[in-house]
Parts: C-alpha cells; sequence; structure tokens
C-alpha cells in the first residue's frame, strides 16, 4: 500500500501512500540517489548513490537511516535477489556489481568476470535462477546464473541499453535501448534443476518505424540546450556568481568526456584536466570588469547513432568593450548519467569577424 521514490536532485528518499497519495516518510540519502529497491519483508529499502558511491540502507519500519555502505564508483540500478538475503547493485564506473548482505549490511563479494563495461542496473528472474545486467557502454546483458553467480552469456542488444524489465509471465526479458532506439525482447528459457554453464539466447529487437525522427530532434534540442547551459554556467563561474566549490565544478566535469579536447581560436589544444584546471583557477576572475557570455544561431544534427554535432556562435563582452565572438563546432555523445544527457567529446573555435 506504499510506495516508493527517489528524488535525485534533493537528496532524499520519499515513502507515500498509495490511496491519498501522501508522504508517510522523508529521509536524506547521500548524493542523487537512483531507484530504490526492498526487502521481501518490506522492511529495508536499499539505494544507491550515484554521487556519492554508497547505498543508503533506510529501515522502512522504524523509518530512519540505518546505515551508509561505500560500494564504489558511481552505484546505479540495484535489486534485492532471491530469499532476500542479497542486495546487488551495480557500479557503474567500476564494471562490476556489488553484493551486499542485508542482514550484516556490508559488502561480502562482486561479480567482475563477464560484467560488460558501464553496468547500470540488475534484475533478477521472478523464480531467482538468473538475474539480469546491462552494460550500457558495451552494449549488451550479462546473463547471471543463481545460485552459482556466474555469467553464462552475454547477449547483444541495441546501443545504450538503459531499462530493463521481466514480462509479468517471466517469459521475457524486455530491454529498452536509448542509443539506438530500439527494444530488444529476450526469451528466458525453461531451466532445470542443477547448476548452469550456459544459456540458449533468442532475442527478437524492434525498432520503431515512427518517431524515429522525433527522437533524433529531441536529441538535437538536448545538445542545443547543452550548450545554453554550460556557456550560462561560465558566466556565472567567471563573474563570481555562483559559489566556488568543487560540487559546483563537478557539473563541467561530468559533463566531458575522459578524452574530451577544445581546440581554441589560437590553435591551442587543451585536454579536460587543463581545462577543468584552468577554469578552476579562474573562478571569480572577471567579478570586477563584469562579463557577459552568450551563444547564438546553435543548430544541431545526428552524426551517427549516439552522436551528434552541434555548431554555433559563442559571444563574450568585457565591461564596456565591444562583444567579440567565435565560430564553435562541438562532437557530443548521448550519456543518460552527464547533467544535460549529453557529453562533450571535442569542440573546435575559430573567431569570427569583428
Amino acid at each position: 500500500g506504499a510506495y516508493l521514490v527517489s528524488s535525485e536532485k534533493t537528496n532524499r528518499l520519499w515513502l507515500l501512500d498509495l490511496e491519498e497519495m501522501r508522504p508517510l516518510l522523508s529521509v536524506e540519502t547521500g548524493r542523487r540517489p537512483f531507484p530504490p529497491a526492498v526487502t521481501p519483508d518490506g522492511r529495508l529499502a536499499f539505494v544507491p548513490n550515484y554521487d556519492s558511491g554508497s547505498v543508503t540502507v533506510v529501515d522502512l519500519r522504524q523509518r530512519r537511516v540505518q546505515a551508509t555502505i561505500p560500494v564504489g564508483e558511481r552505484p546505479s540500478g540495484g535489486a534485492v535477489l532471491a530469499g532476500g538475503g542479497l542486495y546487488a547493485v551495480a557500479v557503474r564506473g567500476e564494471n562490476r556489481v556489488a553484493l551486499i548482505d542485508t542482514a550484516r549490511l556490508e559488502v561480502v563479494r562482486s561479480w567482475e568476470t563477464g560484467i560488460g563495461q558501464s553496468p547500470f542496473s540488475v534484475v533478477p528472474t521472478p523464480d531467482g535462477r538468473l538475474a539480469f545486467v546491462n552494460n550500457t557502454a558495451s552494449h549488451d546483458v550479462s546473463v547471471v546464473a543463481m545460485p552459482e553467480e556466474r555469467v553464462v552469456a552475454r547477449v547483444a542488444v541495441g546501443e545504450i541499453p538503459i531499462v530493463m524489465a521481466v514480462h509479468p509471465s517471466g517469459e521475457t526479458l524486455w530491454v529498452s535501448s536509448e542509443g539506438s532506439h530500439t527494444l530488444s525482447v529476450i526469451r528466458i528459457p525453461e531451466l532445470g534443476p542443477g547448476p548452469l554453464e550456459s544459456v540458449p539466447v533468442d532475442v527478437q529487437r524492434y525498432r520503431p518505424s515512427r518517431g524515429s525522427r522525433e527522437a533524433e530532434r529531441e536529441m538535437s534540442e538536448t545538445c542545443e540546450r547543452e550548450v545554453v547551459q554550460l556557456h550560462q554556467f561560465f558566466e556565472q563561474w567567471l563573474t563570481g556568481r555562483t559559489e566556488r566549490s568543487e560540487a559546483v565544478l563537478d557539473r563541467l566535469a561530468s559533463a566531458l568526456a575522459e578524452d574530451f579536447e577544445i581546440v581554441s581560436p589560437s590553435g591551442t589544444r587543451s585536454d579536460r584536466t587543463r581545462l577543468l584546471r584552468t577554469l578552476g583557477a579562474a573562478h571569480g576572475s572577471h567579478r570586477s570588469q563584469g562579463l557577459r557570455i552568450w551563444v547564438e544561431n546553435v543548430r544541431g544534427r545526428a552524426l551517427a547513432d549516439g552522436l551528434y554535432l552541434a555548431t554555433y556562435e559563442e559571444w563574450q563582452q568585457v565591461g564596456e568593450q565591444a562583444p567579440r565572438g567565435r565560430l564553435s563546432t562541438a562532437v557530443f555523445q548521448r550519456a543518460p548519467d552527464a547533467p544535460g544527457g549529453v557529453r562533450w567529446l571535442h569542440v573546435h573555435e575559430t573567431w569570427l569577424g569583428r
């Protein structure tokens, strides 16, 4: 009779009464909590905190936080496994799944062998014989045999498989891939007794004949919005209108790919580390004389599945000086974990004529 909601921006877990839709409980979690999972008896909720690298355990009967468990970099989706003795959470930044003992409330082991790149969530079958892990960077699903805890298959699906669900019948696993705009339906085989060495897989993939253009347009708009918002951030940071803290600068760090590079109008190349260091030291550098930064004529288009190109004019005006503009070309990759939904891969800038 109740519903759990993680509030990603306010770092809280809410318990809502389903009939009256009123809050029964609100507790503070770690930073950027992802969807919770509950033990079969309804007593404990496990909440992965994506930015804190931890799992918050909430006692729903006592209505309090019982424990905070460090698990690793960027824990995302998790599930309580059959029997309720283990909570499995995908540790996205470390390409593994951490297992927490629900009685001892500590990490007891991990699944690493056979887990793909950037795992996002864990979904078990109703009978508990299998568990599935969607790997968003290797674009496949790891099939884990239980209770052996062994990966017995890797099933290729679409690009960036982001959400999974077992059909209520228990016969199929449905996987939506936001990078390729496809739905994969995997038939779950009937399993006999005894340990599993492998499982047969039967995959059907569906690509919508309608809506793909709308999806591409939506992503182009996402890139355009990211360009505008990030340059607003630059203005606020350089003028000191936003606080100087690692948490604020993380907005930029989270938006840049590890191998990001920018080429300035003068031909200087800067990687991600250099850009972050330079910007960090420049906080409030234009507080006294004032600075305006704005963008115009933003245009985005798709290059390939998950890759997008944006061109735009960036204009800067220092104090009362005449504005000066540059023409920029930026390449983005779809990234659901980035603040704006895309990650910057490369930027090349050229001066505009005065």
